[in-house]
């Protein structure tokens, strides 16, 4: 007789249950589990369930028997419990007023999201990847919290976005994109504060490319009218210098 198993997941999240499947095969008359780690620590049911709590790497052990012989198969390392983790990073930290930042999380064991963003348009979302724009020169907090159940991990980075007034002549708009008008009907005009070809991206709010073209300081008529009615994330790229703005057809 030969002892052989397989779990249907072998990196569930701190909390998940685990199902093992005995593959033996030969003349056996009972099973002896061990799972480390596990809940129930033993098993004698040819097909247990299993559930893990406490992140970490643990063996499982199965032993097959009859009156006459047994076999042994120890897979150590072989479940891997996740725990609940969240990060992010933002595409800037330092802007002008009325521009937007695009927010991008990595988490691990998370079935949901809810930033909150101090300053920010929109104030709160629970997408994975939000855009927020900035009205008003300060400074703000950022916070994510991902969740999952009960268990709920969150993360502040205090002072995380730098926002100033642009408005004056030599200030930081200079070096900007500026799309008008903003909102409209889709057909804009955009003014690149550098000169060069720019590959032009239109993303939707789902972050899906709709729309590619090339448009220079003079030629910068952008018409996407035959977009549908809503957000639009438009990004500008020389292989230099990359410009981002958010606009609003309707």
């Amino acid at each position: 007789m030969t002892a052989d198993f397989e779990a249907d997941m072998t990196d569930p999240c701190a909390g998940s249950t685990v199902t093992f499947t005995n593959n033996s095969f030969g003349d056996i008359t009972t099973y002896a589990w061990v799972f480390e780690g596990g809940d129930p620590a033993t098993s004698d049911e040819e097909n247990p369930v299993v559930t893990y709590e406490t992140p970490g790497s643990y063996d499982v052990t199965l032993t097959v028997s009859n009156d006459v012989e047994e076999d042994e198969t120890i897979m150590e390392g072989y479940i891997t419990v996740m725990d609940l983790t969240a990060s992010f990073e933002a595409d800037e930290v330092d802007i002008c007023d009325t521009e937007m930042i695009q927010f991008s999380s990595s988490t691990t064991c998370s079935e949901e999201l809810q930033w909150t963003f101090e300053g920010g348009d929109p104030a709160t979302s629970d997408e994975a990847n939000p855009s927020v724009t900035y009205h008003t020169a300060g400074t703000y907090s950022v916070t994510l919290s991902a969740i999952n159940g009960d268990n709920e991990v969150e993360v502040i980075e205090e002072s995380y976005i730098t926002v100033h007034n642009c408005t004056g002549i030599g200030s930081l708009a200079l070096n900007k994109m500026r799309i008008s008008p903003n909102p409209g009907d889709g057909n804009f005009q955009v003014n690149l504060p550098k000169a060069g070809n720019f590959e032009v991206q239109v993303y939707d709010i789902a972050g899906h490319i709709v729309y590619t073209t090339t448009l220079t300081s003079e030629n910068n008529n952008l018409n996407i009218s035959n977009l549908t009615d809503g957000i639009y994330v438009i990004s500008a790229n020389n292989g230099i210098t990359q410009f981002k703005e958010r606009v609003v057809i309707k």
